[in-house]
């Protein structure tokens, strides 16, 4: 048989969230007016998201919020009912300003994509670092790493996801810098002079030295 008849494989992307953490949260609002805490069918959450149910843009969204942590489910095919999260809870009915258990709630969920996790536990910011650098990681590194990768489409859809949601969490005023970005950032600080790299010299090693040098 021919390869020319063979058709290529589809290239399918890992698992992230189709929206930010904000639209998850109203998403959430919206099925806990439908059914409220209680367990419900794929049908109650087509009508609260004003969808069909046999519109695969359910099962997505619906796939978003279990992601965040925000929506729970169990059952298969037909008995598969969903369920707000106790946390997704805390978050819609939770109004005070300064309700510290809400925003470590929606911290919480703004990491629960484990590609949001992923990216968070990498570089840590969300402001200050070049789309370039995530989207390399996301195409290249993890394919390179053992990983499935994501497609080019699908990086910049995460990037923008994870930009947003961090936002959304007031996470994005945090910064982890490695102590090589802080050396390079140091050397292209104008006017200042890198400082001396000291060896790592213990006890017991052989250091060659030169008399009044």
């Amino acid at each position: 048989m021919s390869d020319e008849n063979e058709k290529p494989k589809r290239f399918r992307s890992p698992p992230y969230p189709m929206f930010d953490l904000g639209k998850a949260v109203e998403r959430a609002k919206e099925v806990y007016s439908k059914a409220n805490a209680h367990a419900a069918g794929v049908q109650v959450l087509a009508e609260a998201w004003g969808m069909k149910s046999v519109d695969g843009k359910v099962w997505r969204t619906a796939a978003s919020l279990i992601q965040y942590g925000l929506m729970q489910d169990s059952g298969t095919g037909k008995n598969r009912k969903f369920q707000i999260t106790d946390a997704a809870k805390r978050i819609i009915l939770d109004t005070s300003p300064d309700s510290q258990r809400r925003q470590e709630a929606i911290q919480n969920a703004a990491l629960g994509p484990m590609i949001h996790r992923e990216l968070w536990d990498r570089y840590n910011v969300a402001s200050g670092l070049s789309d370039t650098v995530i989207r390399t990681h996301l195409t290249i590194d993890r394919e390179e790493g053992g990983e499935a990768p994501y497609s080019p489409a699908a990086a910049d859809e995460v990037i923008a996801t994870y930009r947003a949601t961090i936002a959304y969490a007031g996470l994005e005023d945090s910064t982890k810098v490695s102590p090589q970005q802080e050396d390079k950032a140091d050397e292209n600080e104008p006017g200042v002079t890198p400082a001396p790299r000291v060896p790592n010299v213990k006890v017991g090693d052989f250091v060659q030295w030169e008399s009044g040098g």
